[in-house]
This record gives structure tokens, sequence and C-alpha cells, in this order.
């Protein structure tokens, strides 16, 4: 039997963001005993915000754009 890594990866990637999902939605109804606020200052929070845009882009946006002009060629989507 063979073993398919690329299933596995991506089965452990939505597995994992299911239950993060399901976490954050189970606190904010409530439904968990704990609570959803952090006590962040307003310059956290605008640094946090920041951040995520900054991991956006250079997470995602990133690879995608330099990705789409080799479309085409094998060894740019190995990257």
């Amino acid at each position: 039997m063979t073993v398919n890594n690329g299933l596995i990866l991506a089965l452990f990637i939505l597995i994992a963001t299911l239950l993060a999902l399901g976490y954050g939605f189970s606190v904010k109804a409530q439904r968990l005993p704990f609570t959803a606020e952090i006590g962040f200052s307003q310059k956290q929070w605008q640094f946090l915000q920041w951040w995520v845009k900054l991991a956006l882009v250079a997470g995602v946006l990133l690879p995608i754009c330099l990705l789409a002009p080799n479309w085409r060629q094998p060894s740019s989507l190995v990257f």
C-alpha cells in the first residue's frame, strides 16, 4: 500500500482548520467555558491587523502572483 503524502497533508490541514473554526464558533456561542475577549490595547489591535494583512499578502497573494505567469510549467507548480 502506498501512502499519498499530498492527500494526508490536505486532510490534516482541513481537519485542523475545521477544529479551529469549531472551537472559535463554540467559544463565541458560549458553549465552551472560555471567554472570547483578550485584553489587547488599541495599539496592539492595530499591530495585529497590519500583521494579518502582511501575512496574507506574503503568504497567499504573493505566491499566487508569482505562480500565475508560469502556470503551465511543472517546476513552478512544485513551488
